[in-house]
C-alpha cells in the first residue's frame, strides 16, 4: 500500500514540476498587448503541452497586466472559476468583442508597404478573432452567424434597433422580434394617432396622407392670422362639411 502510494507520489511530482516549467514559457501580458492575440499564444502553450483546461484558470491570473488584474479581482469567487468566463470579461473589459472584431474586419483596408499576402493574412487573423469572440467552431455555428448578421442588415433601422435590443440568440428568434415590433406598430396605428411605418422607420398619420399642422386663418379687420389644428374641429372628426375653409375670409 506504501509502495502504491510513493509511486503515486512519484507520478504527481514530475507533473508539478512540469506546470512551473510550463508557466515560465506563458508569455506575461502588458497594458499595450492585443488582448486576444495574448490569450491565444496563453492557449497554444498550455494546449501544446497537454496541460488539462481545468488548470488553465488557476495558471494565469499571475500571468496579466495591471489593467486584467483590476478586471479580475472585480469577479466573483464563482466566476474566477472558469477560465472561459474570465476571458470574455477581460475581452469585454479591454472593448474587445465579437462586434469590434467583425466591424475592423468589414472595414480593413491594405496600407502603405503591406503586400496583398501579408493583407490577406492579417484579413484571417481578424476573422479568427471574431470567430473566437463569438465561440464559432462548427460550421452550423458560422451558418447562424452569416445569416444572423444579414437578416439584420436587411431589417429598416427603427426595426433593427428593436430586434437588437432583445438579443435576440437566434436567427429565428430575431424574426419573431421583427414581427412583434411590425404587430405594435399596427395596433398604434389602429388606435389612432402616429404610429411607425416598420418599413422605413419613419412616422405617419393613420388615415392622413399628411402630418396634421397649424392651419391658418385670416381674420377680418386685424390682419393677423388665428392658427388652427386640423381634426380638433369635432365637425370634421364626425365627418360633417366644414363651410369654412382654411382659406375663406370671415368677417364679424
Amino acid at each position: 500500500m506504501q509502495q502504491g502510494e510513493c509511486r503515486a507520489s512519484d507520478r504527481e511530482t514530475p507533473t508539478a514540476t512540469e506546470l512551473r516549467e510550463i508557466k515560465a514559457l506563458l508569455p506575461l501580458m502588458t497594458d499595450d498587448s492585443d488582448a486576444l492575440t495574448y490569450f491565444m499564444i496563453f492557449e497554444r502553450v498550455l494546449g501544446l503541452n497537454g496541460v488539462d483546461r481545468a488548470l488553465w484558470a488557476r495558471i494565469f491570473p499571475a500571468q496579466l497586466s495591471q489593467k486584467a488584474l483590476k478586471i479580475f479581482a472585480r469577479l466573483s469567487m464563482e466566476e474566477s472559476r472558469y477560465y472561459e468566463t474570465v476571458k470574455r470579461l477581460i475581452l469585454d473589459g479591454y472593448k474587445l468583442n465579437k462586434g469590434s472584431y467583425l466591424k475592423s474586419f468589414r472595414t480593413l483596408k491594405r496600407s502603405g508597404n503591406l503586400t496583398y499576402r501579408m493583407f490577406l493574412t492579417s484579413l484571417r487573423d481578424m476573422a479568427t478573432r471574431y470567430f473566437d469572440a463569438k465561440c464559432i467552431d462548427t460550421f452550423e455555428k458560422f451558418m447562424h452567424a452569416f445569416i444572423m448578421e444579414q437578416f439584420l442588415n436587411a431589417l429598416p433601422d427603427a426595426v433593427k434597433h428593436f430586434v437588437v435590443s432583445k438579443q435576440p440568440t437566434a436567427v429565428e428568434q430575431a424574426a419573431d422580434f421583427a414581427d412583434l415590433y411590425y404587430e405594435l406598430s399596427r395596433i398604434g396605428n389602429h388606435q389612432g394617432g402616429y404610429g411607425t411605418n416598420v418599413m422605413t422607420g419613419t412616422s405617419v398619420r393613420v388615415g392622413s396622407p399628411h402630418p396634421p399642422g397649424p392651419v391658418s386663418t385670416q381674420v377680418a379687420g386685424g390682419g393677423r392670422y388665428r392658427s388652427t389644428n386640423e381634426g380638433a374641429s369635432g365637425a370634421r372628426r364626425c365627418g360633417e362639411r366644414n363651410d369654412i375653409s382654411p382659406t375663406t375670409q370671415r368677417s364679424f
